[in-house]
């Protein structure tokens, strides 16, 4: 059944469209998972919308699985993706795309983020016109990384944060080296993959660190390596302790 909610959050948080159910009820009926109404779903036309809401709440119920609210499917996912890493069975680089990159974003404390760029312009991350605004103001990169920094602190991915925030510096060095990133991370040209490739292994030890801490009653990280004040970016010394 862990399967089949592994879907459900997926659905819940608008990551698979809701056909996708379908497949989700093939690959369920297939691994053994026995429910009248999951060989329909698994059997219904793509197009017919309709039945596969139906169906599909027809499952929940013979499976006796509660819907998942979008924070614990938030939850749920982190801690899928964790394992799937820590097992190899998906690559860092798709941890860190899915991670602190879509799935920890999908719920956050609402109305809680407000930030003033450096010509006083107030926003909360968290409202649908300030996405809107991103655009229109030359902000879109900067507040990006504010929602994502926001949704580390947040679920306690400050680390992955971290991780993302570096590797994103380090093959943007890579097209154009410049003595910033020189500096920064105490590197050059030559390195700079060796760098990438140690940054992607620290990825599966804070993945068991997550899960263990979140065995013990939940995550708490480290300060992101990276952090924002009045639109000026800056970076710890963190990587000069990891390397």
């Amino acid at each position: 059944m862990m399967l089949f909610y592994k879907y459900i959050c997926q659905y819940i948080l608008e990551e698979i469209p809701i056909n996708q159910l379908i497949d989700a009820a093939i690959e369920c009926v297939t691994n053994g998972i026995e429910s009248d109404s999951l060989y329909i779903l698994a059997g219904l036309d793509e197009k017919d919308e309709y039945n596969i809401s139906l169906y599909y709440k027809l499952v929940l119920n013979e499976l006796n699985i509660k819907e998942p609210t979008k924070y614990e499917a938030v939850k749920y996912l982190i801690k899928y993706y964790c394992n799937q890493l820590i097992n190899r069975n998906i690559t860092h680089e798709i941890f860190l795309k899915k991670v602190p990159r879509e799935i920890s974003r999908k719920y956050t404390a609402p109305n809680n983020f407000p930030y003033t760029n450096a010509a006083g312009y107030e926003f909360d991350l968290m409202k649908e016109e300030t996405k809107y605004a991103r655009d229109i103001l030359g902000l879109g990169d900067l507040l990006d990384w504010k929602d994502i920094e926001y949704a580390g602190d947040f679920w306690g991915l400050e680390r992955f944060v971290g991780i993302y925030s570096t590797i994103d510096d380090l093959e943007d060095y890579k097209e154009k080296p410049d003595e910033f990133y020189e500096k920064i991370y105490n590197i050059d040209k030559y390195n700079v993959d060796e760098y990438i490739e140690k940054m992607y292994n620290l990825c599966y030890e804070y993945a068991e660190e997550y899960l263990n801490k979140e065995n013990k009653g939940g995550a708490k990280c480290l300060t992101p390596i990276r952090s924002y004040d009045n639109g000026v970016k800056h970076e710890s010394a963190l990587l000069n302790v990891l390397f």
